[in-house]
């Protein structure tokens, strides 16, 4: 059962990505809106439905239209397969209904909005409802998620975390996440510096770029602080 529940995380070529794949600099281009974001992803969700067989796919919204963020439905026409797109925490009763109501349909969960880690409030708000919803969602198995992750100020100073840097955390269905560090180096960006089971928090991914870094400049921890802080400085004056 729990493989006709998936979960799809994609990394969309939008922003400054819509140019460069790779660039992880925020300042390239101007911001793309969550509409635009969302339209993107709702392409991609359909070529993935439509696959080799070119199946017919109808759309909907899921979203009440008017204030609230877009969240697509795309269906094909045999209702074999089933795609969710940018769902929200206000939804999930109606995809539990659709999951009822489909049992033999592959649903995809495409690009989710909610956050599950590091809130002190549950997005699904509280009791029997945040229960219900998170129990439904334990029964999805991520298949494919691309996500990209900013540790320190990559764009001005950056006194508290020492390291700044941005990695790629890559994992597949039945495989281990992937972490890999943003380089101009094609060869490093090749290979995961390192493989972890578990989703790694924020502090866990600080560390490994602190020592990855280390390790890159031949530094003791010491030096790389000094280092940094004097960085930090010629980028304060240079903004003067």
């Amino acid at each position: 059962r729990g493989r006709n529940l998936q979960v799809v995380e994609w990394l969309l070529p939008v922003n400054q990505r819509r140019v460069d794949f790779l660039t992880t600099d925020p300042t390239v281009v101007e911001p793309t809106s969550t509409f635009e974001e969302f339209r993107v992803a709702s392409t991609l969700a359909s070529v993935l439905l439509e696959g080799s067989e070119e199946r017919e796919i109808s759309s909907a919204r899921l979203d009440d239209g008017i204030d609230s963020e877009p969240v697509g439905l795309l269906r094909t026409e045999d209702r074999r397969f089933m795609a969710v797109v940018f769902p929200t925490a206000d939804v999930v009763e109606r995809i539990i209904k659709l999951a009822e109501a489909n049992r033999d349909t592959t649903i995809l969960l495409v690009n989710p909005q909610w956050t599950t880690q590091g809130n002190i409030v549950s997005d699904f708000g509280f009791g029997f409802r945040r229960k219900r919803a998170e129990e439904f969602l334990s029964r999805f198995e991520s298949s494919y998620s691309l996500v990209e992750r900013r540790i320190g100020n990559n764009i001005g100073p950056n006194f508290n975390n020492g390291v700044r840097g941005v990695v790629r955390l890559l994992k597949s269905s039945q495989r281990d996440w992937q972490i890999h560090i943003m380089s101009n180096n094609i060869g490093t960006l090749r290979q995961p510096v390192v493989v972890r089971k578990a989703y790694p928090s924020y502090g866990e991914l600080c560390s490994l770029l602190t020592a990855y870094e280390i390790r890159r400049r031949g530094l003791t921890m010491d030096q790389l602080r000094d280092s940094l802080k004097e960085k930090d400085k010629q980028r304060r004056q240079r903004g003067k």
